[in-house]
């Protein structure tokens, strides 16, 4: 019988993949963020949750800790101590959502809904971004906080004058809702849809105000008011 680590390549001075050349094995040893248990999740049968082999600048490698089959969604103690850091992923199988990791702080955790898509703004036209989740078209919110799902660089008016905002929403119920742009760099509200329809609308926000000269880090963010779930599909910024 076959040992199983003849499947991983030839050991020689290089580690070799599909016949082509790998790192040395001095490499792979020398890269301090590299664990057994992260190793361990690249073998046959591995015991651990699937990790993702990467290379950070320097050009060592590295295993990126995600957890794709968790039930409930991460918090700020899923963080650096857990092995996690930007980057990662974390799947909500129960919520069917995917999140992943934009800062691993220890206890101060941040993680983004992911599957967001944005324009380039290379013409200036404007910005289209479409949400969704693992198996659905849209993000969703149920509490009355607001909740980031998308960050993108607002240019500034020099640059960029948008009129207005549009956005496709949706609820289960006839939830009261809200979604808005805030800028982010000078803790201003941009514009504000409130939507209560339960199938897909077309609503369009307030008029635009407080729009920056310079760049500025804007967020879509949406509540849900009446403890219904407000559901976002699509925003446009024009």
């Amino acid at each position: 019988m076959a040992n199983w680590w003849d499947s991983l390549g030839t050991f020689s001075s290089t580690f070799k993949v599909g016949g082509k050349d790998g790192p040395t094995l001095e490499q792979v040893a020398a890269t301090a963020r590299l664990r057994l248990s992260d190793l361990l999740r690249w073998l046959p049968g591995g015991i651990a949750e699937p990790g993702e082999l990467a290379s950070d600048s320097s050009g060592d490698l590295r295993v990126i800790r995600n957890n794709l089959s968790a039930s409930v969604a991460p918090t700020a103690d899923d963080d650096d101590l857990d092995g996690y850091e930007v980057g990662s992923r974390w799947i909500d199988t129960t919520a069917d959502k995917a999140y992943v990791c934009v800062d691993a702080t220890a206890t101060a955790a941040i993680w983004r809904v992911s599957g967001e898509s944005t324009q380039s703004l290379g013409n200036r036209s404007g910005i289209d971004i479409t949400f969704y989740a693992s198996s659905t078209d849209y993000v969703e919110k149920t509490s009355s906080t607001y909740e980031v799902f998308a960050t993108f660089l607002f240019p500034g008016t020099a640059s960029f004058t948008p009129t207005s905002f549009k956005a496709v929403t949706s609820s289960n119920s006839a939830t009261n809702s809200d979604v808005r742009i805030y800028d982010v760099t000078n803790a201003l509200e941009i514009t504000v849809l409130n939507f209560t329809a339960s199938a897909k609308t077309i609503g369009t926000g307030s008029a635009l105000s407080n729009l920056p000269a310079g760049q500025a880090i804007f967020e879509i963010q949406m509540r849900s008011n009446s403890g219904g779930k407000a559901r976002l599909h699509f925003a446009q910024l024009r």
